[in-house]
């Protein structure tokens, strides 16, 4: 039951604009911490190829949601990365397909794989808090743990901002996020790492802020 509240939750939003509108995704639908990718409605580009392409992958998207087989899941997942290379031969800048196929990746495994993507797709939208936090689960889950940390730290501090202008954040994502980045900071200081200096990603003059 909860995979297909899950399903519907992820088929039932719209995409309108990109990138205004995958920012305002991006930022604003973290609350549960869902690495799951983002399915637009079918016919979310001009082209049919690239709609088409979407559609399988949201198919594929729901049976791994509902299936429970391991090896049926990693299948699916497979097809879905290659669903999403063949957006991406097509629309080689766009966020959603990025994001998706970097999501996808990190569901297999794929740490590697999937921080390149969520590099790509934070190098066309920098700020956005919740390819942060997929990127920093992705280092930690990889055993790097201060990169991990410093995207943690990155989306607190976004969210602060957020809280600041908006007041918008719910408290059950700030509770999460300051839990993990007390969590790593105890990581690093136990293994005698320094805690870094993190700039935030809006700031145009990069200011360093000491968060220690």
């Amino acid at each position: 039951m909860k995979k297909k509240v899950a399903l519907l939750i992820v088929l039932g939003i719209l995409a309108i604009t990109i990138p205004a509108y995958a920012s305002q995704f991006f930022a604003r639908n973290s609350e549960d911490s869902k690495e799951t990718p983002y399915t637009p409605d079918s016919t979310f580009y001009e082209d049919d190829l690239s709609n088409a392409y979407y559609t399988a992958a949201a198919l594929s998207l729901e049976e791994v949601l509902l299936t429970e087989n391991p090896e049926e899941q990693i299948a699916l997942q497979e097809e879905m990365i290659r669903q999403y290379d063949q957006i991406l031969a097509i629309h080689p800048n766009d966020p959603i397909a990025l994001y998706n196929r970097g999501a996808t990746f990190s569901m297999i495994g794929e740490y590697d794989k999937a921080i390149a993507d969520y590099d790509l797709v934070l190098s066309i939208m920098p700020g956005d808090a919740l390819v942060y936090e997929n990127r920093g689960r992705a280092y930690e889950l990889a055993g790097n743990i201060e990169e991990a940390y410093k995207d943690y730290k990155i989306v607190q501090l976004l969210l602060e901002q957020e809280l600041a202008f908006w007041n918008d954040v719910s408290p059950k994502t700030v509770t999460r996020i300051n839990d993990k980045v007390a969590e790593l900071t105890a990581t690093l200081e136990e293994n005698g790492i320094a805690i870094p200096y993190i700039a935030v990603p809006e700031n145009e003059e990069q200011e360093q802020i000491n968060h220690p």
